[in-house]
């Protein structure tokens, strides 16, 4: 077979580096004449006009999630209710899958879809508005999987420690965190661009903790009670 250089180009709102320089690193290592150049641009937009806000200081962890939106049900749906119909915004929520297959794809009568669940997804483009309830963390098992994986001959950290600072909650390992910031908040990153914030001004309402930096960075962050 004629051998010819084929540009492959990979356009993705939450790429994995790290995976996959490893990935990279196994391929070449079983296919030894491989010879191919990788090169990895990362687009610097901006768009202020879409804005995150941040509601109260709870994570909304999936442990408590359901007992707090009970709690504040009331004050939630005049909230929604106020998007929907004053300002006349679609709006779909993003949260725990297990919330979403228990209220059958629909929460306070909006869509919903879950954590790590949407890639590539089109259907929300022109939605206005997301409102997230929860903060998307992992099990110790995931953790410890991922690290037999990536790191078999080092030693082995405790994987249920965790740190909290400026309200995120990390793993307390640093090759944890790579991987915690790679998989998961890249994903919510993800998630949240299935609304196109960098060509439209949209509105992201936060309930949990853990927003991904860069998500701050490229559009305006506040902070308010409900």
């Amino acid at each position: 077979m004629e051998e010819k250089n084929i540009p492959i180009n990979y356009n993705c709102a939450a790429f994995m580096k790290n995976e996959f320089l490893w990935n990279l690193k196994s391929f070449q290592e079983t296919f030894s004449n491989y010879t191919g150049e990788v090169e990895i641009i990362t687009s610097n937009e901006k768009n202020k006009k879409s804005k995150i806000i941040k509601i109260n200081n709870s994570g909304y962890y999936r442990e408590h999630v359901e007992n707090q939106l009970k709690r504040s049900k009331d004050k939630i749906i005049k909230f929604i209710r106020n998007e929907k119909y004053n300002k006349k915004h679609k709006v779909v929520i993003l949260t725990y899958k297990f919330l979403v297959e228990k209220n059958n794809g629909q929460l306070f009568g909006c869509p919903a879809i879950w954590f790590g669940g949407k890639h590539g997804m089109n259907t929300f483009r022109n939605y206005d508005t997301m409102i997230v309830f929860g903060t998307f963390l992992t099990s110790p098992k995931a953790y410890e999987e991922y690290f037999e994986e990536h790191h078999p001959d080092e030693d082995i950290p405790n994987f249920s420690e965790t740190i909290t600072e400026d309200g995120v909650k990390i793993p307390a390992d640093e090759r944890l965190q790579i991987y915690y910031k790679e998989r998961y908040e890249q994903d919510v990153y993800d998630s949240i661009h299935r609304l196109r914030p960098l060509t439209r001004d949209v509105t992201i309402y936060f309930f949990g903790n853990n927003i991904p930096e860069k998500l701050k960075d490229e559009l305006s962050y506040f902070e308010k009670d409900l």
